[in-house]
Parts: C-alpha cells; structure tokens; sequence
C-alpha cells in the first residue's frame, strides 16, 4: 500500500481578496473555502481541563486553523497574566480577551489595553453597601 503526497497551500483570489484552501493528492486538486475568519473559544473545559496546557492535539488545531488564515483568540475569566501563558502555549499571536470581557489586550509585547470596560463608580459604591448590608463575600478584579 503506498500513500499519496497531500500538498496543502493556503491561497487568495486576487479579484475578492478572499483565501481558499488548495489540496492536492496525486493528481486530483480541490480548493476549500474558508468560511471562518475568527475562531474564538474558552480555556478551561475547553482548550485544557483543570488548568493544565493544552494537548497537542489542541495545538495542531490551533496551528491549523491560523495556517488557514484564521485569527485565533483566547476568551476568558481569568486575569490577562494567568490568561497569557496558555495563550502563549497555544500559539496565539492575536489579542486575548480577559476577564469575562472587561479587558483585551494583544499578544505582543508591551501587551497594549485594547478595550477596558470599568463599572461606574457610584453604581460601583451602591452595589457594594449592598453586598456589606448581606454580609456577602465578594472579589473584585481590576487590571494589573
């Protein structure tokens, strides 16, 4: 049994600007759409379980998925320095997306604040007389 040389080349038709996957085995060409232009997913229970660095399978999707033209991006909970270091680990070149969406940064050094939304201070000074009145536990994040 022998196997077929695959070639895959990611291409742009220069009439839309749109790229296209070609693949060719032996002597047979077909071309993919791609249809997806940003990927964007969750870490924990998504990319990895229980805080660990992704599998490499994760990574060679991720890989692919930029190989393709896609922008990968991380969305998560977590603080943009607990976030960066998976994000690194995945390869992702694009911003991350911190703190359930409150802050995005980019991947690359110095690390610019893309978006930051902050919650109004006096809704922010209500809130919290109404948790104290509860006798509530509360954690509040603010950008590192």
């Amino acid at each position: 049994m022998h196997s077929e040389t695959v070639e895959e080349r990611l291409l742009e038709r220069p009439s839309t600007g749109s790229k296209y996957l070609c693949r060719r085995r032996g002597r047979r060409t077909e071309e993919y759409h791609l249809s997806y232009r940003l990927l964007c997913f969750d870490y924990d229970g998504t990319a990895a379980d229980g805080g660990h660095f992704p599998t490499p399978r994760v990574r060679e999707a991720v890989t692919a998925a930029q190989a393709r033209g896609a922008r990968v991006v991380l969305a998560t909970g977590r603080s943009f320095g607990s976030a960066y270091r998976y994000a690194e680990a995945l390869g992702l070149r694009d911003a991350v997306i911190t703190y359930q969406g409150a802050i995005v940064k980019e991947m690359d050094p110095p690390h610019a604040t893309l978006v930051r939304e902050v919650m109004p201070l006096e809704p922010l000074a209500d809130f919290l007389a109404w948790v104290e009145a509860r006798d509530l536990d509360l954690s509040l994040y603010g950008e590192e």
